[in-house]
């Protein structure tokens, strides 16, 4: 187990084309790999598990330098199949780097000592736009999905809790989407503008409109007694405008209202 995640950076990365195998079948049993994933969930899983680990780190700084050493959302070019040539693209000194990665592998190490809870819808969704380098620009004051994964203790922390959001009523409780069988998530709006377009696709079937603050959705989550999330500006159209989507699963809405 130690030895691939040691050469997880090495050649082509987490596009290697053995990658099931690579990981080999302790480090699959920990981070949940399905025996029937195919090779696209395997890297997606890859992808979620790093994405975890980059996350405790707290410094978006280390951000690009940790995807380039794996290989993750880079166009797959000539400079990309090896970890010489993803460093020299980034015009950062390679030893730096180097210490850099070998530190991220070290704390890879770590966490994967400890028990590792089966990924969430939300994880997986945020792996898959982060491989297929969905980095577009969010519009002014806006965190993008990408933005939100890779550095989401900066947004929980210091911007979410505060923020006044728009939440679409059904009845006397918030707008609810059922993503699949292990979470439902509150649908919340950042802005009028993003709400109306919303609801332009999908209809007015509310009962209303309130106001809350982030705190005040988290609250109610934890509270629903069933594992709920948050969707910050979730798009009506499936596979369209989801890197304007910021996903908060219920672990983090729990650490947030102090669960």
């Amino acid at each position: 187990m130690s030895k691939a995640i040691e050469a997880l950076h090495k050649g082509r990365g987490i596009w290697r084309a053995d990658l099931r195998s690579f990981l080999g079948p302790e480090l699959r049993r920990r981070w949940h790999v399905p025996g029937d994933a195919d090779p696209e969930l395997v890297r997606v899983i890859v992808v979620a598990r790093l994405a975890a680990v980059l996350a405790e780190f707290g410094d978006p700084g280390l951000a690009e330098v940790f995807w380039a050493a794996f290989n993750v959302g880079l166009t797959q070019d000539a400079e990309s199949r090896t970890l010489r040539g993803r460093f020299a693209r980034l015009g950062a000194g390679r030893t730096k780097c180097d210490d850099q990665r070998e530190l991220f592998t070290a704390r890879i190490a770590e966490s994967v000592r400890r028990p590792q809870r089966p990924l969430e819808s939300a994880q997986l969704a945020a792996a898959r736009v982060l491989l297929a380098g969905e980095k577009a620009a969010p519009r002014r004051g806006e965190l993008s999905a990408v933005e939100a994964f890779v550095d989401l203790p900066r947004y929980v922390l210091s911007r979410f809790p505060q923020e006044r959001l728009r939440v679409p009523l059904l009845g006397d409780g918030p707008l609810v989407a059922s993503l699949g069988p292990d979470c439902e998530w509150y649908c919340v709006f950042t802005d009028d503008w993003t709400l109306e377009r919303y609801r332009g696709v999908v209809g007015d079937r509310w009962s209303g409109i309130r106001h809350w603050s982030g705190r005040e959705l988290a609250t109610a989550a934890v509270r629903r007694g069933k594992p709920t999330g948050v969707l910050v500006n979730p798009s009506a159209v499936p596979g369209s405008g989801t890197e304007r989507t910021v996903s908060l699963p219920p672990a983090v809405l729990r650490t947030m209202s102090g669960s």
